[in-house]
């Protein structure tokens, strides 16, 4: 997403967005799932497959709720309360706010956060931005492009700076090697079946083979 820019290639940058937070967000899933397994000691056998299946199709489904809940409740709060769009620094404080009480809420109840937020944070603005004022709209836009800057920033330093942490630790290269080569195979399987599926529907050919190498990559 770094590389490519919205105002270029507007459904690339799309769908790149689109599977960077879903694919962080089930990872992050399917680790609460085997930590949750790890805590209660169970022992792994071949149902515990179908367990973690359940497990984390409840839990998603537990953090979707709970992203609908708060996107319905910034809807109907910045619908009927419009002393909130008096000042378009109170309009971008509550947004920011309630978009944070469903990261913790959901995070408390041990469901996702990333999930809540992100449902909440789609339902925000397919809604609740329709109904913020001229100024809330931009300054909302703005301030919340600033902190996605700044949060990217903060990631990559942290990556950066934790290389070196684990720099004595072992390292298998054939086991990177082949993981990433199973990557590229997944992703580009994925995008395809993806794909595939968009024109059994109806739609049109949205890719060209390019571009699903783009995105496999």
């Amino acid at each position: 997403m770094s590389l490519v820019k919205y105002a270029d290639y507007p459904r690339i940058f799309s769908l790149l967005l689109g599977e960077g937070l879903w694919n962080d967000a089930v990872a992050v899933v399917l680790a609460n799932t085997m930590e949750t397994f790890v805590e209660e000691g169970d022992s792994l056998h071949w149902v515990t497959i179908f367990q973690i299946i359940g497990q984390f199709l409840l839990l998603s489904l537990l953090s979707i709720l709970i992203g609908v809940f708060f996107g319905l409740l910034a809807g109907l709060v910045t619908k009927y309360c419009r002393f909130l769009t008096h000042s378009s620094i109170q309009e971008t404080f509550f947004l920011f706010l309630l978009g944070m009480i469903s990261y913790y809420s959901a995070d408390a109840a041990k469901q996702s956060g990333i999930i809540s937020i992100i449902v909440t944070s789609v339902m925000m603005a397919q809604y609740s931005r329709f109904n913020l004022s001229p100024q809330g709209k931009y300054v909302t836009a703005v301030v919340f492009q600033v902190l996605g800057y700044f949060a990217e920033a903060l990631i990559f330093s942290y990556l950066g700076l934790g290389l070196f942490v684990y720099a004595q630790e072992d390292w298998a290269p054939m086991f990177v090697i082949c993981e990433f080569f199973f990557i590229i195979i997944a992703r580009f399987g994925s995008v395809l079946i993806v794909e595939y599926l968009f024109v059994l529907c109806g739609c049109k050919q949205t890719l060209s083979f390019k571009e699903l190498c783009f995105l496999s990559y």
